[in-house]
């Protein structure tokens, strides 16, 4: 409640003025000056802390209307409601104290903090490409110099131009390189692979197989009964010859036939397992490059349909769920609008959102399965982790997802003694902390740190090895021994017996 009266503050002083000034000298006794404070507008704020005393719905405390051109509240502030120091005019969400230009950006979130109007919610690296988990292309949006367009580097693991390419086979012909655990011994010409027929005189190894220029007429290499000329693909492989049984999809093309590995129905479209678009890759007739054949209660075209129509020799233009795309068009389910080549891939739930035909449960695009859903992937999350990884001994990572200790290398069970284990030698599985010591070929099989010249551990090396223990099975005899008379023995190995 307001009052509308004038506010008079009296300021009193200690009567007297000279000690013992009462008055009754005759003299009159000082008064203490009073100040007033006008409220003119009523509102029960005086001037000054009234800063405008001729409107009553201004004064402190007072609501204050926002963007008005008026201070209600007199704290000097009318334009920055959320009060982090940036105006309207620069505040694209003058509510949110956590938006304006100051602010950090959180990626990912779809909320444009730092208000700079870029897409930058998507593109956490800056470097111009959006996620691919939100729609954009970039495999890696945690690092700038990864991006499609981004020269390739080869051989260090990182696929920087994001074409999802193996980064150990620079030359693209299926087979990485010998340099790392691979076969193509020239990783940058594509017509030198294993796979590849030697061709005579030409003073190159075509086929990797370690020679050159090898007769195409007679030679055997491998021992298989076939040579290159009667079609041999791999003569350094007695398990690839044109009798020999092919087994789809382990990458080998073991009857030279020359076709994909991954079709093993032979229609043209490998298996939607391995990067195909084929649902039933045991039926030729049935593919993503067929037709619709309505009344047979089987997908034909493998679009995620069953007898849908189908119009002449071309899929349905027409968008039946609404979402933007067509058969025609990549829909892989017309019948749900959350699935389209536009939608966000959710792993794991069994489910192509994207319609790319890549498993739904490889979620780093490796080519495996995730050990949590049936695979065998120790961590989906990361492709240069699975079974047919190699191994980076020491760094606490299970590359090739084999369950083993990354510190114990010759597989002996036992770490190596440089990281934490017993192991004194983790390249030879012959040796470890308890291992039978072979004694005088230099090794610490045993791994007692213990000379390997010293067999009785008398402290002194076997006459043979460059020490002076005459007999090192016996640790009672070496030079600093007493010499026992009678014993027949030359106890302090002196060349004499004690007599």
């Amino acid at each position: 409640m307001r009052y509308s009266a004038m506010v008079t503050l009296v300021l009193l002083a200690a009567c007297g003025g000279s000690k013992g000034d009462d008055g009754d000298d005759g003299t009159t006794p000082q008064s203490t000056p009073q100040t007033t404070l006008s409220d003119a507008d009523g509102d029960g704020v005086a001037a000054p802390a009234d800063c405008d005393d001729t409107n009553g719905s201004v004064y402190p405390g007072a609501t204050e209307i926002w963007y008005d051109g008026i201070d209600q509240d007199c704290d000097g502030n009318d334009t920055d409601q959320d009060g982090d120091g940036a105006p309207l005019a620069t505040d694209c969400d003058d509510t949110d104290a956590s938006i304006g230009p100051a602010a950090a950006e959180v990626p990912y979130d779809g909320v444009d903090q730092a208000c700079n109007g870029d897409d930058d919610e998507y593109d956490a690296d800056g470097d111009g490409y959006d996620s691919d988990d939100f729609g954009g292309d970039d495999c890696d949006d945690a690092d700038p110099m990864v991006h499609p367009g981004m020269p390739e580097t080869w051989y260090d693991g990182i696929d920087a131009n994001c074409d999802q390419r193996s980064d150990f086979d620079q030359d693209g012909d299926g087979y990485t390189t010998s340099d790392v655990d691979g076969r193509d011994c020239n990783d940058t010409d594509a017509t030198v692979s294993p796979g590849t027929p030697e061709v005579a005189d030409d003073k190159i190894d075509n086929d990797c197989d370690g020679d050159i220029d090898e007769g195409l007429t007679s030679d055997d290499l491998d021992g298989d009964g076939w040579t290159e000329i009667d079609g041999d693909c791999d003569d350094g492989d007695a398990n690839v010859r044109p009798d020999a049984n092919d087994v789809p999809y382990d990458g080998l093309d073991a009857d030279c036939a020359g076709d994909d590995d991954y079709d093993a129905d032979g229609d043209g479209d490998a298996s939607d397992a391995y990067g195909g678009g084929d649902c039933d890759d045991a039926d030729a007739d049935v593919s993503s490059l067929g037709l619709e054949v309505e009344g047979n209660s089987i997908d034909d075209d493998c679009d995620g349909l069953v007898d849908e129509p189908e119009t002449g020799t071309t899929l349905p233009m027409d968008d039946y769920d609404g979402d933007g795309f067509s058969p025609a068009e990549g829909d892989c389910d017309d019948t749900d609008p959350a699935i389209s080549p536009d939608a966000y891939e959710i792993y794991y739930d069994g489910v192509d959102q994207d319609c790319d035909g890549a498993s739904d449960y490889d979620a780093d695009l490796d080519g495996y399965d995730s050990a949590d859903h049936g695979g065998d992937d120790c961590d989906d999350a990361d492709l240069l982790r699975n079974p047919g990884a190699t191994e980076l001994w020491y760094d606490g990572v299970d590359q090739d997802c084999d369950g083993a200790s990354d510190y114990d290398q010759d597989a002996d069970g036992q770490d190596s003694a440089d990281y934490g284990g017993t192991d004194c030698n983790d390249v030879d599985p012959l040796a470890y902390q308890g291992a039978d010591e072979i004694w005088y070929d230099g090794a610490d099989q045993a791994c007692d740190g213990g000379s390997d010249f010293d067999q009785d551990g008398d402290g002194f090396d076997h006459e043979d090895h460059g020490g002076d223990d005459c007999n090192d099975e016996d640790p009672s005899i070496h030079p600093d021994a007493d010499e026992v008379l009678l014993d027949q023995e030359d106890d302090n190995c002196n060349g004499s017996l004690g007599f």
